[in-house]
């Protein structure tokens, strides 16, 4: 017999499921020996974990002789989702700490579940493995895909109805990869593990254009026996260098075989490191930073904060009899001067709260179940007239009635103006013009082209030019005038010597010239309000405004009635701008007033619709509920007020389950027996259990009146 401090815990922690194991290491073997495994124990909150590990540990350690203490040292056994870059995540790690202080657990280490599973075949099966390890939890699935004994990479998928859309959506990741053709799917309960292995083997895996294998994969089941003996190999193989794992319970359990598993290699050279176990211990873990202020140790300080095994309720059982004895004792011996009766009242009053109690245990809990079942999807199409004046539907001819339904909301809505203008000044300067000819009388703005630029400037005011002969001694007319550039912009500062065309004269008989240079041209670039700043705010306001409004129109409805989404209009009734085209501006406001309109119809007309179009599509033991039906519409035409819409049917068929008739099967049943039984229902994927309120672990069973259960069936969304 080895020594108690020898002797070591492994705890598995899943989503939803604890399990936990008794070992030490033989030193002349070099092999961990098992002792003692509990079956797993369901979980959900954080309390509901804390009272699943002691009843684990309990179990567990009921198996143990009674001069064996109970170890303290743990390694835990973790989920993939758990860890990040080699550390368990903040969240998961607080959890632990909060096991170790309440359980009086001391860590010694952790490991990622799926190298340990890799480790624990390598050793059994003698060398490394290559294969798909699928843990399937309620809510996500762990794919992780190892190639000859290491791990490629683990991810993480939400749950479907589907678990081989699942599986195939997660080793869709692995992009580039060589998928292994042998899957091996694990979790904390076989019996859902043959459904999911009957799926998986059933499905067409060459087809698949998302996952490329060679082979149609073998789907083996990974039992949770199997996992705590990897987890117990891990920390013995990190402690006392073993290479085989042996399960030799200390009281033959029924249902367990003594079995060895054991390398056929000579030495496993790769050591912890190889299947994920820490370097470090746990403990260092779960110290803060010096910075952060002092050490949280979950020892001694938390030690026995809760002592709540199975030998420490044997210890307070025994205190409760030594004070039940002392206090016989005492009434045995009772002063003869005592009143009587007052000895008589108290045991009756004693008796009648025991008998209240135990009344009150049976009488007033209660309790939801929802069991949740994979529906099967169905599909129809139909076309269909809304008849907006029609004061009933018509089932037959496929018309409903509708009602008109209106609302109105505002809003405003700033955005960054991204038009451009330019700004400035004009240029100004005095042009000398000489006439051949006649006198000539030229109005202001008249229009002058430099020869050399082609700029045009116009006559600041009305110029009358004196006549001229170059034939005579009198020489040419000559008057000087004022001009302005016709834009802005410092290009039009030109440079004295220039000669202008003047209108559409001849420049044989009108020309003029500019003796000094032009000056005063500028321009500059500004952001201005443009056009389309002005459409594009209106148009993204408005369908904001829009959607606002049709989500009031359905806020609005009565329960009864639905709106048919793809019939509403939505009008702008105020548009207010802060700026006009043009104006400078960094940024425009608009405020709208918009006015939604739509049409609403009967929901139990439409499903009395879709009973019709979906009644062929309906197979045995299955059931149609409104309430598992979807509906989308798509409007064709409007004529006269009545509206032709093709409509599209979803629905999820739920099995046809007799919930009166389970809820009398798990009356007064412990949670882990309900939820064995619940497991059987046709379809079934998950169970949740609310108690009306809390009860201590030994005292937490269903309702003893089947009218206290109160049992639901939903869809696995």
């Amino acid at each position: 017999m080895q020594k108690s401090s020898d002797y070591f815990w492994s705890l598995i922690i899943e989503p939803g499921w604890v399990q936990a194991s008794i070992w030490y290491v033989d030193k002349e073997s070099k092999k961990a020996e098992v002792v003692a495994v509990s079956p797993p124990s369901h979980w959900e909150s954080e309390e509901e974990l804390l009272s699943a590990a002691d009843a684990c540990l309990s179990s567990a350690i009921s198996e143990l002789p009674e001069d064996i203490p109970e170890p303290t040292k743990t390694v835990f056994g973790v989920s993939p989702s758990w860890v990040e870059e080699g550390q368990i995540k903040a969240e998961y790690l607080e959890k632990i700490r909060t096991l170790c202080g309440k359980l009086s657990l001391t860590p010694s280490g952790f490991v990622v579940l799926t190298e340990a599973i890799a480790y624990f075949i390598k050793a059994q099966e003698g060398a490394p493995i290559s294969g798909v390890l699928v843990g399937v939890g309620a809510d996500a699935i762990d794919v992780s895909v190892f190639r000859l004994g290491n791990l490629v990479g683990t991810v993480s998928v939400a749950r479907s109805v589907a678990i081989t859309e699942d599986v195939i959506e997660g080793l869709a990741r692995f992009k580039g990869q060589d998928i292994p053709s042998r899957f091996l799917i694990y979790d904390g309960k076989e019996g859902q593990l043959t459904e999911v292995k009957n799926e998986l083997t059933s499905f067409d895996w060459l087809s698949s254009d998302k996952v490329k294998l060679l082979h149609i994969p073998k789907v083996e089941i990974i039992e949770p026996r199997e996992k705590v003996l990897a987890v117990s190999l891990a920390g013995a193989s990190e402690i006392g260098e073993a290479s085989s794992v042996e399960f030799e319970p200390e009281i033959e359990k029924e249902g367990f075989k003594t079995e060895e598993v054991e390398s056929n290699v000579e030495e496993v050279s790769e050591g912890a490191a190889s299947f994920g176990f820490s370097d470090r211990d746990i403990k260092e873990e779960f110290r803060q930073p010096e910075e952060s202020g002092p050490t949280v140790n979950p020892a001694p300080s938390l030690v026995n904060t809760a002592p709540i095994f199975a030998k420490r309720n044997l210890e307070i059982l025994d205190k409760a009899k030594a004070y039940a004895l002392g206090l016989w004792t005492k009434i045995d011996n009772f002063d003869p001067k005592m009143p009587k009766n007052s000895f008589v009242f108290g045991i009756v009053g004693l008796a009648l709260l025991l008998i209240l109690g135990l009344v009150a245990w049976w009488v007033l809990p209660k309790a939801t179940v929802t069991v949740y079942v994979s529906p099967k999807k169905v599909e129809a199409e139909d076309t269909v007239f809304i008849d907006t004046k029609a004061s009933s539907s018509n089932i037959d001819k496929k018309t409903l009635s509708g009602k008109s339904v209106t609302t109105e909301v505002s809003g405003d809505k700033t955005m960054s103006v991204t038009g451009t203008k330019t700004i400035g000044d004009r240029a100004k300067g005095e042009v000398t013009i000489k006439r051949s000819g006649d006198a000539l009388d030229l109005p202001s703005g008249t229009k002058l082209v430099d020869s050399g630029t082609s700029l045009a400037f116009t006559l600041d005011d009305d110029v009358s030019v004196p006549a001229g002969d170059l034939t005579t001694s009198g020489g040419l007319g000559i008057v000087k005038a004022s001009v302005t550039a016709a834009d802005i912009g410092a290009n039009y500062n030109l440079a004295s010597g220039g000669n202008f065309k003047v209108d559409d004269y001849s420049n044989t008989i009108l020309t003029a010239s500019n003796d000094n240079a032009f000056s005063g041209g500028s321009s500059t670039e500004i952001t201005a309000v443009s056009e389309e700043d002005r459409k594009d705010l209106l148009a993204s306001l408005t369908n904001e405004l829009s959607e606002q409004g049709k989500d009031k129109l359905m806020e609005d409805l009565d329960s009864s009635m639905m709106l048919i989404e793809d019939a509403t209009t939505a009008t702008a009734s105020a548009v207010n701008f802060d700026h006009k085209i043009g104006d400078e501006a960094s940024n425009l406001k608009l405020s709208l007033d918009v006015e939604t309109k739509g049409i609403s119809v009967s929901k139990s007309d439409l499903s009395n619709l879709a009973g019709g179009a979906l009644r062929d599509k309906i197979t045995g033991g299955f059931a149609l509920r409104p309430d598992q039906i979807k509906y989308q519409f798509e409007v064709v035409s409007t004529k006269k007020g009545i509206i032709e819409a093709k409509v599209h049917y979803t629905a999820n068929l739920l099995p046809e389950i007799d919930t009166t008739e389970i809820s009398k099967k798990i009356v007064g049943k412990s949670r882990a027996a309900a939820e064995e039984i619940l497991s059987a229902t046709p379809g079934f994927t998950r169970n949740e259990i609310k108690f009306s309120f809390p009860l201590p672990s030994f005292l937490a069973t269903l309702p003893h009146l089947t009218k206290n259960i109160t049992l639901e069936v939903a869809a696995e969304k």
